[in-house]
C-alpha cells in the first residue's frame, strides 16, 4: 500500500533532487558558466503556495505542493520556448520557487502511461562523460495510474566533504518531461533496459558472492531498489543531497543511462549495474568517497591518466568481466595500455590498471605479453581466486590503487595459500607495475668498482620457485667500468633480488622497490657490496653451528641444521572449542616462526623452543618449514641425529587446529597433526 505523503497525492517514495547553487547567490540558467546556450521563455506565471494548497498550473498542466503541508513560497512557472536540444520530444519549463522544503509536482498522463524527467545540470556522481551541463535524467518518485511524480529541492552550498565533483555544482531550474506511451518503442526499450540490469546485477554479480556477503548485499538490494533514468549519459548515482540535512545526503541509487536509437548497448547496462552493485557490497561510507572521485578528471576512459587515487571505474570494470565483458582488455595489459611510456606515465595511475589487478587474481592462462616487448609472452603466475574471493576483498572497502594492492596481499597471505601471496609480486611486475633502477657494485673489502658482471633481477617465490622478468632471450645487462649499473622497466615491486653473475660465480643482493613510487620514476639504490672471491661451501660441511643441508643456486646462501635434536613440544594455541588460526601459512620458516611467537604467548612450543635457542653461538633459530623439513629428511643421515620413528614438527599450519610434520622413519610422509600433540623438534639457521 503507498504512503500517503501529501494530501490526495500518493507517491511510492521520497527523494529531493538537489540543485547545488545557494538559494541567495542563485545562477542565471539563461547563461550556464561552461556551455552556453541562448535560452528563451514564455510569460512567466506567478503563484503564492499557502499551508497546504495544491496549485494547478495552467501553463504546464502540473499539479505543485509541498511535502510540508505548513509551508510557503513563491513559485514561478514558465515554458521553454527555446534553448538546448532535449533527446526526447516533449516540453521544457523553467521552475523557481522560494522557501526551505521540498516541493512535489505531480504531472499526469494517459492511463498506463508514464513521464520520462530530466533536469538541465551537471552530471554527477559516476559516469562515462564530461563535466559540462546538459540534459540529464531524474527518477520518478512513483507512477501512478494516470500520473507521474517528481520531487525538487532548494539548492544548497557544495561542501560535503569527500562528495566533491571538482567545482562542477548542480544548478538548475530547467527541466524536460517527456510522455511515454505504454506501448511505445521507448517505453519497450525502458522496460528490457531494466530487466538486462536485473539480469546482470542478480544471475552474474549476486551469484558470483559467497554466502555472507551475497546475504548483506541482498538485503541492501532489497531495503532500497534502484531506479533508472534516462538522459545523455550513462553514469550511476548513489546519493542526491537535500537542502535541511546541511552536510548530509539521501541515499537513493540510480542508475542513468544515455538514451537514443543505438544506446544503451549491453555493454553500458553491465558497467552502470557493476557500479551499483559495488555500491551494494562496500556500503554506503565508502560510496561516498568512490562517488566524489569521478569528477576529480574531465577526460576519464579507459586507459586515460587518472592517478591512483581514482578506484571508482576499476571495481565496475573488473565486476563487468564476471558477465564475459571487458575480460580482453583486462587479460592482455600490452594490448590495452602498451602505447604508453614507461618513462612518463605511473602505470598503476591508468584508467583500467587497476582492474587488470583484480582480474588477475581470477585469470587462468599461464602466459601474458610482455608490456615492454608485445611480440614476447611471458609465464604468468596463476593466483586461481574464485570471483567471490576477490569481491571479499573489494568488500574490505579499499578506495585507491595502493589500499586495494595491500588488501590483496593481507587477504593472500591470511585466506590464501602462501604461495599464492609469494606470486602476487610476480603477477604485478608481468601487468606493468615494475620499475628502472640504478645503482653501483663495489668490492666489500676495497670499496674499488666491480666491472664486467652480468646483471639479473629475480624474484624468489613460493616452493623455492625463481621469477625473472621473463625476456626470452635474456637481455645482458653489464656493470660499467665505474661499477654503475641500469636495469629499465622490469625490475619488481617490493623486495627482489640483483644477481650478479661473473666467471662461473654469483652472488644475490636484496633490493627493494617501493610500491608508493611512481613506476616512472628511476630509483636510486644504494651502493651494494659483494666480496668477489667468497668462501665454498658444500652439503653435509659443518659449518655456522650445525651442518649444512641445502645451497641456493648463488652457493653462497643456504640452511643449516642444528645437530641434536631440541626435545618434543607441542605446535601450540590449541583450542578445540575456539579455533586460532594465525596464519602461519608460507613457504619460509624463518617467517611462519616469526608469526606464531608473536600471535602464540604460550610457552615451550616448538616455535618458541627453536626461536629462543642459543646454539653454538648462534641465536638466530627458527622452525623449519615442511619444505626445509623433506631436504633435511633428504640428507638425514649426513646431519645425524634424528629419532626415525617420529614425526617432526613443521612451521606451516594447516587450519585452527592442525598444523603439519614429517615422519622421520623409512617411507617418509607429510601430515597434519592436532597442534596440541607432542612431535620432535629440531631448529634450522639460514646463513
Amino acid at each position: 500500500m503507498k504512503k500517503q505523503l501529501l494530501k490526495g497525492t500518493p507517491v511510492l517514495f521520497l527523494l529531493t533532487l538537489i540543485f547545488m547553487v545557494s538559494n541567495s547567490c542563485k545562477k542565471d540558467s539563461d547563461t550556464p558558466e561552461d556551455n552556453p546556450v541562448n535560452w528563451s521563455f514564455s510569460e512567466t506565471v506567478n503563484y503564492e503556495i499557502t499551508p497546504g494548497a495544491v496549485v494547478s498550473d495552467p501553463v504546464s498542466g502540473f499539479d505543485f505542493g509541498f511535502s510540508d503541508e505548513t509551508a510557503t513560497s513563491t513559485l514561478k512557472v514558465s515554458k521553454i520556448i527555446s534553448g538546448a536540444e532535449a533527446p526526447f520530444a516533449g516540453n521544457g519549463y523553467k521552475i523557481e520557487y522560494t522557501g526551505n522544503e521540498v516541493l512535489y509536482v505531480r504531472i499526469k498522463c494517459a492511463a498506463g502511461n508514464r513521464v520520462l524527467g530530466m533536469m538541465y545540470a551537471y552530471p554527477d556522481g559516476m559516469f562515462n562523460g564530461t563535466l559540462t551541463q546538459d540534459w540529464i535524467g531524474m527518477p520518478d518518485m512513483g507512477t501512478d495510474f494516470d500520473s507521474t511524480e517528481y520531487y525538487f529541492s532548494l539548492p544548497q552550498p557544495y561542501d560535503l566533504g569527500p562528495l566533491k565533483a571538482d567545482g562542477k555544482k548542480r544548478g538548475t531550474d530547467l527541466f524536460w518531461f517527456s510522455e511515454i506511451a505504454k506501448a511505445s518503442t521507448e517505453s519497450g526499450k525502458t522496460t528490457a533496459i531494466g530487466l538486462q540490469s536485473y539480469t546482470f546485477l542478480h544471475d552474474y554479480y549476486i551469484a558470483a558472492l559467497n554466502p555472507a556477503l551475497k546475504q548483506s548485499a541482498t538485503s541492501a538490494y532489497e531495503v532500497k531498489l534502484p531506479s533508472y533514468a534516462y538522459g545523455k549519459e550513462n553514469y550511476y548515482q548513489a546519493f542526491w543531497r537535500p537542502l535541511g540535512l546541511l552536510g548530509g545526503y539521501i541515499y537513493h541509487p540510480t542508475i542513468n543511462f544515455r538514451f537514443n536509437a543505438n544506446e544503451p548497448n549491453a555493454v553500458d547496462i553491465a558497467h552502470e549495474t557493476a557500479h551499483y552493485f559495488i555500491n551494494l557490497i562496500v556500503g554506503n561510507e565508502v560510496q561516498k568517497t568512490l562517488s566524489g572521485q569521478a569528477g576529480f578528471f574531465d577526460n576519464h576512459g579507459f586507459n586515460e591518466i587518472v592517478g591512483r587515487n581514482n578506484l571508482v571505474e576499476e571495481l565496475a570494470y573488473f565486476a563487468e568481466t564476471a558477465t564475459g565483458y571487458k575480460i580482453n582488455e583486462l587479460s592482455e595489459p600490452a594490448n590495452s595500455f602498451g602505447n604508453n611510456s614507461r618513462t612518463t606515465v605511473d602505470y598503476p595511475g591508468i584508467e583500467g590498471f587497476g582492474a587488470t589487478m583484480l582480474y588477475s587474481l581470477v585469470r587462468d592462462k599461464p602466459t601474458i605479453q610482455n608490456v615492454n616487448y608485445p611480440s614476447q609472452r611471458l609465464d604468468f603466475p596463476i593466483i586461481g581466486l574464485t570471483y567471490g574471493q576477490v569481491f571479499d576483498i573489494i568488500a574490505q572497502g579499499a578506495t585507491n590503487t595502493d589500499h586495494i594492492r595491500t588488501n590483496i596481499q593481507e587477504y593472500l597471505s591470511l585466506e590464501g595459500t602462501g604461495t599464492q601471496s609469494e606470486r602476487f609480486p610476480v603477477v604485478l611486475q608481468r601487468i606493468g607495475w615494475s620499475y628502472s633502477v640504478k645503482g653501483i657494485l663495489v668490492d666489500s673489502a676495497t670499496n674499488t668498482p666491480l666491472e664486467g658482471y652480468a646483471i639479473e633481477n629475480i624474484f624468489k617465490g613460493g616452493e623455492g620457485r625463481e621469477y625473472n622478468d621473463g625476456q626470452v632471450p635474456r637481455p645482458i645487462d653489464i656493470t660499467n667500468a665505474d661499477g654503475t649499473f641500469n636495469l629499465h622497466h622490469t625490475v619488481f615491486p617490493g623486495s627482489s633480488f640483483l644477481r650478479f653473475s661473473k666467471d662461473g660465480k654469483s652472488f644475490d643482493k636484496l633490493i627493494t622497490c617501493p610500491y608508493d613510487t611512481p613506476t616512472s620514476n628511476v630509483i636510486e639504490l644504494p651502493i651494494i657490496k659483494l666480496n668477489p672471491n667468497p668462501a665454498t661451501f658444500a652439503i653435509g660441511q659443518n659449518y655456522g653451528g650445525g651442518i649444512i643441508f641445502y645451497i641456493d643456486g648463488t652457493g653462497q646462501h643456504g640452511l643449516i641444521s642444528s645437530t641434536t635434536d631440541q626435545g618434543t613440544a607441542v605446535w601450540g594455541c590449541y583450542d578445540y572449542a575456539n579455533p586460532i588460526y594465525l596464519g602461519a601459512n608460507t613457504g619460509n620458516g624463518q617467517t611462519n616462526t616469526s608469526i606464531i611467537v608473536n600471535g602464540c604467548p604460550e610457552p615451550a612450543i616448538a616455535a618458541r623452543i627453536c626461536d629462543d635457542l642459543e646454539w653454538n653461538g648462534y641465536s638466530d633459530w627458527f622452525l623449519p618449514s615442511y619444505g626445509d623439513l623433506l631436504m633435511m629428511y633428504a640428507h638425514r643421515n649426513i646431519i645425524g641425529g634424528f629419532d626415525t620413528t617420529a614425526g617432526y614438527w613443521s612451521s606451516l599450519e594447516g587450519n585452527g587446529w592442525r598444523a603439519y610434520y614429517v615422519y622421520f622413519g623409512e617411507g617418509s610422509y607429510i601430515e597434519t597433526a592436532v597442534k596440541s600433540n607432542l612431535a620432535q623438534v629440531r631448529a634450522i639457521r639460514a646463513f
